[in-house]
């Protein structure tokens, strides 16, 4: 059985991105020891960003990010954050609460 992790997406994004929530699978188990990878709240950001279309130049452009505010299970952490599996990712805009 796979790892996953959930992010959840603000107002403003969730109304982009047409849903609350999105699934992903981690790479390896969390840890893709085969390039050294570890599933981080940027990798998680990435796989929104490439799913969901509307969002991408919003949360896929780096210098926005900066801006923005992410959680892990329900704590502020940077982007470098290590995920594991059953995490809540928070993705929230800077312009919006959650």
């Amino acid at each position: 059985m796979s790892a996953h992790v959930k992010v959840r997406l603000d107002s403003l994004f969730r109304e982009l991105a047409g849903r609350s929530e999105i699934e992903l699978a981690l790479p390896g188990n969390g840890d893709d020891t085969a390039t050294g990878a570890a599933a981080t709240v940027g990798w998680a950001v990435d796989q929104v960003a490439v799913l969901s279309g509307p969002l991408e130049r919003l949360i896929g452009d780096r210098t926005q990010r900066r801006h923005m505010k992410f959680t892990v299970n329900g704590k502020v952490v940077p982007e470098s954050t290590k995920l594991a599996d059953g995490d809540i990712v928070g993705i929230y805009s800077p312009f919006l609460g959650g």
